[in-house]
């Protein structure tokens, strides 16, 4: 597990970099992150519509209240996202759909501050169509911290907008009565769980409180670092550095090398045969060496470890710009998608394909379409250029993450819940 200190001291640095300004958030790479989360956050509401029951019903024929649990919520930038994003199912109970309560969790306590900055500002802003605005929330913790869970179970007991589970009276259980499963409708962790799952246990004991966190036929949505694409890039960078060491040649190295917007580091030795997929879902290496295998295509195992330096701004034009400092510097590890497919499986987490996320794993590189068309209509609303133009560097970045949504056991694993 990458270091929870190093970690948040790197996460500590982001927000005070965008305090200063020195982050530009409408770099075309940000936006496309924005974009793809945009999506996935709709997928989730659409999930949460087809499996609504009345008993979530604020009112007589009013809203059904949509509470969400953020992990690694950051500086609190899906705040709008959480505001503003509607179902597009045109059932009533999609309609009804409001999201009340987000709850956000994250190490950085500097982002912390930013985020509870920002919920302020929010509380003081009126919403469309005279609705109270959700109640945003955001605390300092270690997600993956065996007392985790736990916490963020007490954290909901006490919770007003939990009334609705609970007669008025209510004043929670004894101390050491087991804890209620299902506070939260939707479960969001973006660009977090290569952190703190290193192998098939400590996966497990994050799905699994995943699972209790979650009414029936709620939602899991993320993102992780794709594990094929990662490996293929990795082993480019690998391939250059053996071959420019054992021929003293000076070749042009790949892009990603010579990036001004990202690094990648690998920490382990690559294992010479390709990874294996177990019956339980946990990746093995057949054997493993010091070196460089032969199958660019191989996917590295579970738990192997790497580091990527993220810089502050977007990619320079002039490829041959220094770099600014690197604020995203943290260890990371592998994690197969279809680990996390079969693992989640096994504590009712069932994969969702819908037409927004084209299925329960989608590389965000098969987002482009969908990016595009939305990048030319906010322009041609704004009277501007299109954004949707990536760099080099940008795409390469961009294709190193894909996009996840599950349900909790309700819906049909296929069911198409998103577009009709």
């Amino acid at each position: 597990m990458a270091d929870p200190k190093l970690v948040a001291a790197s996460y500590d640095r982001v927000a005070q970099a965008a305090t200063a300004g020195a982050i530009d958030d409408s770099a075309p790479y940000r936006a496309y992150n924005n974009f793809v989360k945009r999506e996935l956050i709709t997928a989730a509401l659409d999930v949460v519509a087809c499996g609504a029951r009345g008993h979530r019903s604020t009112g007589a024929g009013e809203g059904i209240m949509v509470r969400v649990l953020d992990i690694a919520s950051g500086r609190g930038g899906d705040m709008a996202k959480w505001m503003q994003c509607r179902p597009t199912s045109s059932s009533s109970e999609a309609k009804r759909l409001v999201v009340a309560a987000v709850d956000g969790y994250d190490i950085s306590s500097e982002s912390v501050k930013e985020a509870n900055r920002r919920a302020a500002e929010c509380a003081r802003r009126p919403v469309a169509g005279g609705r109270q605005p959700p109640r945003f929330e955001y605390r300092v913790a270690d997600c993956f911290a065996d007392s985790f869970w736990n916490d963020v179970e007490q954290q909901a007991l006490s919770r007003l907008d939990l009334a609705t589970h609970h007669a008025a009276s209510f004043d929670g259980p004894p101390a050491d009565a087991p804890l209620p499963p299902g506070r939260f409708d939707i479960v969001s962790i973006q660009f977090a769980l290569h952190y703190g799952c290193v192998d098939v246990a400590s996966l497990d004991r994050f799905l699994a409180g995943v699972s209790r966190s979650l009414v029936p036929g709620g939602c899991f949505i993320g993102t992780i670092v794709d594990a094929v694409e990662l490996s293929r890039q990795l082993r480019e960078e690998a391939d250059y550095a053996a071959i420019s060491s054992h021929t003293g040649e000076g070749l042009p190295p790949p892009s990603a090398s010579s990036s001004t917007l990202f690094r990648l580091c690998p920490l382990d030795p690559f294992p010479i045969a390709p990874a294996v997929v177990d019956r339980d879902g946990s990746t093995t290496a057949a054997a493993s060496s010091v070196g460089v295998p032969t199958g660019s295509s191989a996917v590295l195992p579970m738990g192997f470890h790497y580091r990527i330096r993220i810089d502050a701004s977007a990619a320079p034009k002039d490829a041959a710009a220094p770099s600014t400092e690197s604020l995203v510097d943290c260890d990371e590890y592998v994690l197969p998608s279809d680990t996390l497919i079969r693992r989640a499986a096994l504590v009712g987490l069932l994969p969702c394909a819908s037409s927004t996320v084209g299925g329960p794993m989608r590389n965000f590189a098969m987002y482009a379409p969908e990016w595009v068309r939305h990048s030319a209509t906010v322009a041609l609303r704004r009277g501007g250029r299109s954004a949707s133009q990536l760099s080099p560097d940008e795409q390469r970045l961009v294709n190193l993450y894909c996009s996840f949504c599950f349900v909790k056991g309700v819906c049909p694993p296929s069911a198409d819940v998103s577009h009709s």
